[in-house]
């Protein structure tokens, strides 16, 4: 049997500790832009109503009640979680918590110019191995970077037809999504100062000031 439903006692509320990216149906994992229901970032609070282990898949799929649709609530290979229970302790090495805030991210930026070199991730991005893809299942998943990391980006590349500016990464050697013109969502800024690892800084990238403890750089020397 590749697909049981979950005990009930699994459903009820959940607070996310990363980004999931809620799909139409089940058995749909990677949702594309056009399927995708929507984006919800960690920290926001869900109501789970129903809860599927697709065994073939190694995934435990959660259904919300909004938004409507499903996520993944555990990879059961890599024991990597997308929720916990709101009385559940905080698992360090799962919380993908942006120290960055919403409403300040979200600010406007329509005369940024964004040009190759040193970026600091403002939420968690998806490393994909190509250019168009845009949402990468686990089996092409380059790598999972979050935010406060500092990323060196080498070619970028604006999509007008998928309202997308896309960026091709130095280390790891992928590409993530830098700005979404249409809801003009940003994932990352440019940064005009290398900053070692570890320190926590005041940083002021074009007019968004941003407090946050930088992780371990990726992409090379800074300079």
């Amino acid at each position: 049997e590749s697909v049981s439903e979950a005990p009930a006692g699994r459903l009820g509320e959940y607070v996310l500790i990363r980004t999931a990216f809620v799909s139409p149906d089940l058995m749909n994992l990677s949702p594309d832009d056009e399927d995708l229901v929507d984006e919800l970032e960690a920290d926001t609070v869900i109501q789970v109503i129903e809860v599927v282990d697709l065994v073939e898949e190694k995934r435990v799929r959660a259904r919300l009640a909004e938004p409507a649709g499903w996520i993944t609530l555990v990879n059961t290979e890599t024991g990597a979680r997308w929720a916990r229970r709101p009385d559940e302790a905080d698992e360090q090495d799962e919380s993908d918590e942006e120290d960055a805030d919403p409403e300040e991210e979200e600010s406007e930026d329509e005369n940024e110019e964004d040009s190759p070199g040193l970026y600091l991730l403002t939420r968690t991005a998806f490393v994909s191995p190509d250019l168009h893809n845009m949402s990468p299942s686990d089996d092409e998943l380059v790598d999972e970077l979050v935010a406060g990391t500092q990323i060196r980006i080498a070619e970028i590349v604006d999509l007008e037809d998928k309202e997308r500016v896309r960026a091709r990464l130095v280390e790891p050697a992928g590409w993530i999504t830098l700005l979404n013109t249409a809801s003009r969502r940003r994932w990352a800024k440019k940064l005009e100062v290398f900053v070692k690892p570890g320190e926590y800084v005041s940083l002021v990238c074009s007019r968004l000031t941003l407090s946050t403890p930088v992780s371990t750089f990726r992409g090379g020397s800074g300079g």
